[in-house]
């Protein structure tokens, strides 16, 4: 082997291991800490954004990647030469061809340019420890090509995760829009019946006598869910007038606890109905007749929990 060989070949393992040092060292540089991506809060110019750095990032790994197989795929090549010149006896080497002659533009040649180089053979133990080296040098490489690997891989699952989280984001969102559009439209349907319920509703009886015409009067409207009177009750006379403007008022009431319940279910857990109906007790007794807009309420409720 020439030493014009043995330089070229030196100077190949040196570009190697200074590609393969700057690989390490843009593969080590400290990466920008990235807080939590709040799915529930991201936008869509958010989520665009998201997806363009982890294009870009991949790109960045498969740049590395194919950089890395070049790099490799050269070292082999000049191991191979080294083998086959290593094992080739000197007399079966081909001759090696002479670079052209350069003329300059005054037509004199230089001495330098057309004079032979001196031929040296490197000893065997040289020849060796350079193959070892490149070896070496290639198994690094492969490593660093499985690393980078492993790296696109990883942020291949990731950005599919974060698909997969936005999916389900943008599914609950759409489920809960469709329920409060429902809920609000339920909201507004009952306060129109309960408006016209009102503009037709007559005053309330004033009362006359000595008070227990007057107190029997809502026991009157007392009537049970199926439309029968509630037991214990005793019949109590009245016109029919005192009847329909009690089954009116009754009426008013249903709707406006329906209202109600209507609007905590559309502000959620936690919101002012609820807060008013924790603060009041519920009615003694269980259900009757004679119950409270917030027993109502929370009937209405515990009947929607269900």
């Amino acid at each position: 082997m020439s030493e014009i060989d043995l330089t070229q070949a030196a100077i190949a393992v040196g570009a190697v291991l200074v590609a393969l040092i700057v690989l390490a060292t843009v593969l080590r540089r400290p990466r920008r800490r990235r807080g939590p991506v709040k799915l529930a809060a991201a936008t869509r110019p958010d989520r665009d954004l998201l997806r363009a750095e982890f294009a870009i990032e991949l790109r960045r790994v498969e740049v590395r990647a194919e950089r890395l197989a070049e790099e490799l795929r050269v070292a082999r090549i000049e191991i191979a030469r080294l083998q086959h010149q290593r094992f080739t006896p000197p007399g079966q080497q081909p001759a090696r061809k002479e670079p052209p002659q350069q003329v300059p533009a005054s037509g004199r040649i230089e001495p330098s340019l057309y004079a032979p180089p001196a031929v040296q053979e490197a000893p065997p133990a040289v020849a060796d420890e350079r193959v070892a080296a490149l070896q070496a040098e290639l198994e690094a490489a492969r490593q660093s090509a499985s690393t980078a690997a492993a790296e696109q891989r990883a942020l291949a699952e990731r950005l599919a995760s974060v698909e997969r989280a936005l999916t389900e984001a943008r599914e609950t969102a759409d489920s809960r829009r469709i329920d409060a559009a429902a809920a609000s439209f339920r909201a507004t349907a009952l306060n129109a019946e309960l408006d016209q319920l009102k503009a037709f509703a007559p005053p309330a009886p004033k009362p006359e006598g000595n008070g227990a015409d007057a107190a029997a009067l809502p026991q009157a409207a007392a009537v049970a869910d199926d439309g029968q009177p509630l037991a214990g009750d005793p019949p109590v006379p009245a016109t029919i007038e005192e009847v329909e403007a009690a089954l009116l008022r009754e009426r008013l009431s249903d709707l406006a606890a329906e209202v109600a319940a209507v609007t905590a279910t559309i502000e959620g857990r936690g919101g002012r109905i609820d807060a008013i109906l924790a603060d009041g007790p519920p009615a003694p007794g269980g259900v009757s007749a004679a119950a409270t807009l917030a027993d109502k309420i929370r009937r209405l409720r515990e009947r929607t929990a269900t």
